[in-house]
């Protein structure tokens, strides 16, 4: 029941809105406006819209996934990082206990024993040829063994460090002649730790792979659209995170539906803010357009719909009057619309229902 102060004030309400035309105001002064909850601000402008909210998935960029894997058969007997670490490009990884390298490390040593003989060989002959000893044929010939195996060495170092060996281990091999069954594997670049794929103990075989690793600073967000909205989104287009402040930037309108959904996809990739985001999770997305008109945004709680058509009640300093309103577009929390009224006055956010009620109660 209303109070005895509220009740002419609802009654004098009632007779200014008894019908729908929007030449009639409201005059109320501050304390009137204060008992019935009434509030107002102005209607903020702006140059963009904003579509409505869609699902996408954040996925990482093919280019910036690796994987970490061994190059020899073995046992695994360390591993140095695990799911969610920051890694740096040469960092190790793991370690392989492999006979299989200390095979390779043999090959090598032998073939470099093999080279320094031939090239002594060559020298030798290239002395003798010089002094007019021996026949330029054999010469060459000396010459020719000693670059087949350089080629073969050259080879077998490539080999080593396929296998994990960076090359200051191998000159050190060389030098010492000592070899390690041990095979360190290291990322191929900076990036975060998205999967480790062995244990300790386990067995592995050639190829198999260790972590899978991925750079974070580009993401995509890939959104499920329907046809008809997928065929007004153009290359470069903004994407909005609704709840997040990151943009993105449209680099891909599918050209196939998908049956699941009947929808296609875009893709968007952002660079801006992406410790925001998880690869995996489905955030909400909208798409911003600008426009050349001046559009207003609004709060959605001050829109009421009378006669099915949406309104809102408008405040010019003096009095208050039903106004109705074009909607653009919409949001959880907003609505733009593009009355050019709205460049003026004030837009009633508050006790927007007790002007309503009153409107509803002379229409009966």
């Amino acid at each position: 029941m209303l109070t005895n102060l509220l009740r002419p004030l609802l009654i004098t309400i009632t007779l200014g809105l008894s019908i729908p035309t929007y030449s009639q105001s409201l005059q109320l002064d501050k304390t009137q406006m204060d008992n019935l909850g009434v509030s107002y601000q102005a209607a903020v402008s702006v140059s963009e819209t904003k579509s409505h909210h869609y699902p996408a998935k954040v996925s990482v960029p093919n280019a910036n996934r690796h994987i970490v894997h061994t190059s020899q058969e073995g046992v695994v007997t360390q591993m140095l990082v695990a799911e969610g670490d920051i890694v740096k490009a040469g960092q190790v990884l793991a370690t392989v206990n492999s006979p299989a390298l200390l095979s390779l490390q043999t090959q090598y040593l032998q073939a470099e024993g093999l080279l320094n003989q031939l090239l002594t060989e060559m020298q030798r002959d290239k002395q003798l040829f010089n002094e007019g000893i021996i026949a330029e044929r054999r010469y060459l010939d000396a010459k020719t063994r000693y670059q087949q195996q350089k080629t073969l060495v050259d080879s077998q170092i490539k080999t080593l460090q396929l296998a994990g060996m960076p090359l200051d281990a191998i000159k050190t091999l060389k030098q010492q002649q000592t070899m390690g069954s041990h095979l360190h594997v290291r990322a191929v670049s900076e990036g975060v730790v998205m999967a480790q794929n062995a244990v300790i103990g386990q067995r592995v075989m050639a190829s198999d792979v260790l972590y899978e690793v991925a750079d974070l600073s580009t993401l995509w967000l890939e959104i499920h659209v329907p046809l008809l909205v997928a065929s007004n989104i153009n290359i470069g287009s903004k994407v909005m995170v609704c709840d997040r402040d990151v943009s993105a930037s449209v680099m891909t309108v599918g050209r196939q539906v998908h049956n699941i959904d009947q929808g296609v996809l875009v893709r968007a990739e952002t660079s801006e803010n992406t410790g925001l985001l998880t690869p995996g999770e489905f955030v909400q997305v909208c798409f911003v357009q600008n426009t050349q008109s001046m559009l207003y945004e609004i709060p959605y709680k001050a829109i009421l719909r009378v006669e099915g058509i949406t309104h809102i009640f408008y405040f010019d300093g003096q009095s208050i009057s039903l106004r109705p309103v074009h909607i653009v577009s919409q949001s959880e929390n907003s609505v733009t619309v593009s009355d050019a009224f709205l460049s003026n006055g004030y837009v009633i956010d508050e006790g927007v229902s007790s002007l309503k009620s009153a409107w509803q109660a002379e229409g009966k």
